[in-house]
């Protein structure tokens, strides 16, 4: 027997049989919503990977093998994402929006009233904004169990008219629980939810337990109104051509990121846009914040606290922001 090979298959061959099995049992198992079916296929492959490798240099196991991995292939590229499933009842709509002249119309916007994850009560509202009371653009930084990943919102602010906040989330079934491993797999949409305050950032602080920090950004009037304009595409692109989620690619972060460079702001390429967690410390270095220190920004823009004592109150947008610091 030739050094580098076992039982006459090459040892680069059994390496690749084991790494090609392994991806698709993976895939299958999560794709498959990680039920029966998911179990099925995982376990089929697997299967068929020890089979394939115990079978040495049997050409016609090996065939049987890659003709099943290329037909795999063919079928999970021509997946696409889909506008027709039982979505869960917090992300079943997605927004639109209507620019005339400087008025705006935004349609299904979020107003849901939160007891629980699993009890609330459904609003689906239409509101109609002044775009010459644009003042302000926020940004939210949410984590849970890990200060490295964060779930970002973005939020308008309308002088006399309240908040506008934009939640680029997973677009997930209904029954189907959220999974940051299942967004590698094409298992979710991905969908813009527009809310009130009260519900996108109230639900996280008071019901989840999230940790939720505020930070004010710097802008221009033209600024602003360029990247409302682009969120109102992207909704209205999302509500026609939806695309799937993806846990690095297609995230709250990136589209956010994409977003503000179609809106002119060039933001430089940086680690801190993987890990979510850290972008708002990546907006102080390239100067979209206060200039004063992170360390102080990060913690007087602690809100959770606050948000919980504030409740539902109609003032909560303008309550929770009291001693955040505002850029000059």
């Amino acid at each position: 027997m030739k050094i580098g090979q076992t039982r006459g298959v090459p040892i680069w061959l059994q390496l690749l049989v084991l790494i090609a099995g392994a991806l698709h049992a993976v895939t299958s198992f999560f794709f498959f919503s990680r039920g029966r079916r998911g179990a099925a296929w995982a376990l089929a492959w697997t299967i068929a990977t020890i089979a394939t490798i115990a079978a040495g240099d049997r050409a016609g196991v090996q065939a049987v093998f890659w003709g099943a991995v290329l037909v795999w292939r063919i079928w999970w590229v021509s997946l696409r994402p889909r506008l027709d499933r039982d979505w869960a009842p917090d992300v079943a709509r997605q927004a639109t929006g209507t620019i005339t002249g400087d008025r705006l119309v935004m349609r299904d916007v979020r107003n849901f009233e939160w007891r629980s994850d699993d009890d609330f009560d459904e609003r689906w509202e239409t509101r109609t904004y002044d775009l010459d009371r644009l003042e302000s653009i926020d940004l939210f930084a949410c984590t849970w169990n890990t200060t490295a990943i964060a779930h970002i919102i973005v939020s308008f602010g309308f002088e006399g008219q309240g908040q506008l906040a934009f939640s680029i989330e997973i677009r997930r079934p209904r029954d189907e629980p959220w999974s940051g491993v299942g967004g590698f797999f094409k298992v979710f949409e991905l969908v813009t939810i527009v809310a009130d305050e009260r519900d996108v950032v109230r639900v996280r602080t008071n019901v989840r337990g999230e940790d939720v920090r505020l930070y004010r950004l710097r802008s221009t009037p033209a600024f602003r109104r360029r990247l409302l304009a682009a969120y109102l595409a992207d909704c209205d692109r999302l509500a026609t051509t939806p695309r799937f989620f993806h846990t690095i690619l297609t995230n709250c972060a990136t589209q956010v990121i994409r977003l503000v460079r179609a809106a002119g702001q060039g933001l430089p390429f940086d680690w801190r846009m993987i890990l979510t967690g850290y972008i708002p410390e990546y907006l102080h270095r390239v100067g979209l914040l206060d200039a004063r220190p992170f360390a102080v920004l990060h913690l007087l823009g602690g809100i959770s606290g606050h948000a919980k004592l504030v409740g539902d109150r109609p003032d909560f947008s303008a309550a929770i922001r009291e001693g955040v610091p505002r850029p000059e």
